[in-house]
């Protein structure tokens, strides 16, 4: 898969969520710093949420986040935060199992 560097340009941070749960069941730690990248930006409505022709205004979108591999695990109970908006990571993809770049599939409202 060719992927222009250049397209890299938008700054992330991958935070990890200690487990401790408040007694409503949010979570309560304070998230750390995992790592920080550029990443490649792009959002899609879930296609079984189009109906009729239309958007559902309930309609939720797919976040994709392209990265650089790295040897950094990342896995789904990791949130990612992008300006001021945090996502949960709900799929990775090591494209093509190469080590070169990854995806991030994400749900906003994380946190």
């Amino acid at each position: 898969m060719y992927v222009n560097p250049g397209e890299l340009n938008k700054k992330i941070r991958i935070l990890q969520v200690s487990d401790e749960k408040d007694s409503d069941g949010f979570r309560t730690g304070k998230p750390t710093v995992i790592r920080s990248c550029y990443a490649k930006y792009s959002r899609k409505v879930s296609d079984a949420e189009i109906q009729g022709g239309g958007v559902e205004p309930t309609a939720k979108t797919v976040t994709r986040f392209l990265i650089r591999y790295s040897d950094i695990v990342i896995d789904t109970n990791m949130i990612v935060q992008y300006g001021n908006k945090y996502y949960d990571i709900q799929d990775i993809n090591d494209i093509q199992d190469r080590h070169q770049y990854v995806e991030l599939f994400c749900r906003e409202g994380a946190l």
